[in-house]
């Protein structure tokens, strides 16, 4: 019996349907990371704006509440600024909000009236919204003594840090112009999660500026005593009658 002549099985390499089956996974693959990219690149949170971009938009937002009201819009000042940014630097370095309990020292303006709002949260409109809803950061707001005014915006980890320093005083206090911002480092990537409750202290009351001790009138002088009368004695009285006998 003659064998069966063996024959080589083609290389799968070789077959052209095994061929275009690797070019549509190849494909399928590309496609599927194509779409694994953009459904990345939306999920990312979007990064804040620049810091002084914030800063104007918690300026504009509060004009336009004060027009609203028919007061006087607030100007920006070179120190309240200064002063409004390193407080908003230390807080994100603390993470979480206080009052600068130094700021009535570091203004050497000649200043009436201070005030301060403090605030954190995932946007400026929803910080400003919870200023404009809490009574007392509504009075620093709405106040129309106050003409200058430093804010200071540091975004850290996603959330912004603000400080709105207020201020009453003659209108050569705005000569200084305010510094430019820096963008501050952030520590870690933004959060992706929805904007954070913002969160505010009760703001510190305004202080007025230091006024002379008032003047108390000096306390009458006691009534003077009354007289005190002196009574006869009987031998005063009997030289007295002998003293008549005498002369009748």
């Amino acid at each position: 019996m003659a064998a069966r002549p063996v024959k080589a099985a083609p290389s799968p390499s070789d077959h052209p349907d095994v061929r275009a089956k690797f070019v549509r996974v190849i494909a399928a693959w590309l496609a599927t990371l194509t779409v694994f990219a953009g459904l990345t690149a939306l999920a990312a949170p979007a990064a804040h704006a620049d810091t002084a971009d914030e800063e104007n938009q918690f300026l504009a937002l509060t004009n336009q509440l004060r027009a609203s009201l028919g007061i006087q819009s607030l100007t920006p000042q070179g120190q309240l600024t200064s002063i409004a940014r390193q407080w908003s630097a230390k807080m994100a370095g603390d993470g979480t909000i206080s009052h600068n309990p130094s700021l009535p020292n570091q203004v050497t303006a000649n200043w009436s009236q201070l005030g301060e709002n403090v605030g954190m949260g995932g946007a400026v409109q929803a910080i400003q919204t919870a200023f404009i809803n809490s009574p007392h950061h509504y009075e620093n707001l709405a106040n129309g003594a106050y003409n200058f005014v430093g804010i200071g915006v540091v975004d850290s980890n996603g959330t912004i840090f603000v400080t709105v320093d207020f201020m009453a005083a003659p209108a050569s206090a705005g000569s200084a112009p305010a510094p430019k911002a820096t963008a501050p480092r952030t520590t870690s990537a933004p959060r992706a999660a929805a904007p954070a409750a913002p969160r505010a202290t009760t703001p510190r009351a305004a202080t007025p500026a230091p006024s002379a001790p008032p003047v108390t009138a000096p306390p009458p002088p006691p009534p003077a005593p009354a007289p005190v009368g002196v009574k006869g004695s009987p031998a005063l009285g009997q030289v007295l009658a002998e003293l008549r006998a005498l002369d009748a």
